[in-house]
């Protein structure tokens, strides 16, 4: 279970390097888990509120971007804070509001305006949405808005560790190259699942590389594509805020 740290780091193949042997049927099934896990798991991200600026609300319903606001049912002539949630056109999302019945914002206000600073912010997200055509739905003060969620995406993650860790010498990059490009990005772990040590599904063995992707590289390579991948407002808005 220790080889992640101990594998040799080089990329180039030994001369007599045995052929990958393809993985058993449990193994095989193994990678087959994984794989639908992370599906699940990506499936199940995107679904998931993320946290934004309440001011990312306002911009969002002015933008025609939101299709329906969840708020908790609050007792008359109260003050404090309480949450939202919101669907539109990328990931759910949910934010953070000051509510009071006495700091109502001023008539014909504007998102933009710096006199409604410490306004009643739920009164000021009901005019808006109702301005704009918005669905506003209320539930009851302290329920859930869901079930438990099981997380796949976690649990494929240790999975495909722990497969990376003690399984066999991966034949296309070292260990530590596999491992610092799933934590750039986790779709790696999809691609090692089905590829690792030989393709998915393969029954006869598969010969080394005469180079491989080392350790070193790995890293240099997930700096790359981390970057890359913040740079895109889809993939950053769905998996990284």
């Amino acid at each position: 279970m220790g080889q992640l740290g101990t594998e040799h780091s080089s990329a180039v193949r030994s001369p007599d390097a045995p052929p990958a042997a393809p993985s058993g049927p449990l193994g095989l099934l193994v990678r087959a888990l994984i794989v639908m896990a992370l599906i699940a798991g990506g499936v199940q991200l995107t679904q998931t509120p993320a946290h934004r600026p309440l001011d990312d609300l306002f911009q969002a319903i002015e933008a025609g971007e939101v299709s329906t606001i969840t708020m908790e049912q609050l007792p008359p002539n109260s003050q404090g804070q309480s949450t939202v949630e919101w669907d539109g056109l990328a990931r759910p999302a949910w934010s953070t509001y000051e509510y009071s019945s006495e700091n109502a914002a001023p008539e014909g206000w504007a998102v933009d305006d710096p006199s409604v600073s410490g306004a009643d912010e739920r009164a000021m997200i009901l005019d808006l949405a109702s301005r704009s055509g918005v669905q506003v739905l209320e539930r009851d003060l302290g329920a859930s808005s869901g079930g438990h969620l099981v997380w796949f995406s976690g649990l494929a993650w240790t999975a495909a560790l722990l497969l990376l860790i003690g399984g066999p010498r991966p034949r296309l990059a070292s260990k530590w190259a596999w491992f610092w490009l799933a934590v750039a990005t986790p779709i790696t772990w999809l691609v090692f699942a089905i590829l690792e040590p030989t393709l998915w599904g393969r029954r006869r063995p598969s010969p080394q590389r005469a180079r491989r992707l080392s350790g070193g590289w790995g890293f240099l390579l997930a700096l790359v594509i981390a970057g890359l991948l913040a740079s895109i407002p889809w993939y950053r808005d769905h998996f990284l805020r």
